[in-house]
């Protein structure tokens, strides 16, 4: 279509929807996620205890993490071979922490390229993450464990969305952007996603149903009112930056008695 390489790509956030809108997005007939390990082996290489380390064709995880290293011929060349009228593309939550130097590489080989992002309340999100870790740790009935994952340098990190945003935006236009929002989405999927279609530059009444069913639902756990006081601190001003940068409504985020769910 436009790039030699992506059509699009996805960037966020992480613990926000993006494996739902992955598998949305698959099901419509000029939508491909082309990296398949099959068709492209070197995708494969980087492995630990047998296990590849990017979930692929959703990611390949180039322009931050464990595939960054094969070269940007071999990262175009996965979306070489298109077929006229079909976008081909990606989603990676790791996107958001992808450098300035990476970023605006992109910008020089794929200049045309339409980029969205998927955002949730960053207090849900640190929560959901946190969630997630102190399960695999085995943790989620340990309160000091839960204060303590609250503050990991990664989970403070993807919960910041304006540091994400500002490199993004500060290399590629608004106009290439398209933002939206997880509970938005929840709500409204086929009219959302249709909408992102649009941006992509498909015909959206070819996009079937969405799922139904959630993907990737974390395990059930109120959050304790000390860290969640914690985290609406922390991301009081995120909030506001987001909002300024997007141009989305975010105001019931600010909502000073709402409460991290278990979703």
């Amino acid at each position: 279509m436009r790039n030699h390489g992506p059509d699009f790509i996805g960037i966020g956030m992480q613990k926000s929807g993006t494996t739902f809108a992955y598998k949305a997005l698959s099901a419509h007939p000029d939508i491909l996620f082309p990296a398949h390990p099959a068709r492209f082996p070197f995708l494969a290489e980087p492995v630990v205890d047998g296990v590849a380390l990017n979930t692929l064709p959703k990611e390949v995880q180039f322009l931050h993490g464990p595939m960054k290293g094969i070269g940007w011929d071999r990262y175009l060349s996965i979306f070489a071979d298109k077929t006229p009228g079909v976008a081909a593309g990606e989603i990676s939550p790791a996107y958001a922490e992808a450098s300035f130097d990476r970023i605006s590489e992109l910008r020089r080989r794929c200049p045309d390229i339409r980029l969205f992002a998927i955002l949730r309340d960053p207090v849900d999100r640190d929560w959901s993450a946190i969630r997630m870790i102190a399960a695999r740790q085995g943790r989620l009935d340990d309160p000091a464990a839960l204060r303590k994952i609250a503050r990991f340098e990664h989970v403070r990190v993807m919960g910041d969305y304006g540091a994400a945003l500002r490199r993004w935006l500060s290399i590629f236009p608004r106009e290439a952007f398209h933002f939206l929002t997880n509970d938005q989405l929840a709500v409204r999927p086929k009219e959302l996603l249709g909408e992102l279609c649009v941006h992509i530059g498909v015909e959206p009444a070819r996009l079937p149903a969405p799922p139904a069913e959630r993907v990737f639902e974390g395990p059930s756990l109120s959050c304790p009112a000390d860290i969640f006081e914690d985290l609406a601190a922390r991301h009081c001003e995120t909030v506001r930056e987001t909002q300024t940068l997007t141009s989305l409504d975010l105001s019931s985020w600010l909502v000073p008695d709402r409460r991290a769910g278990a979703a």
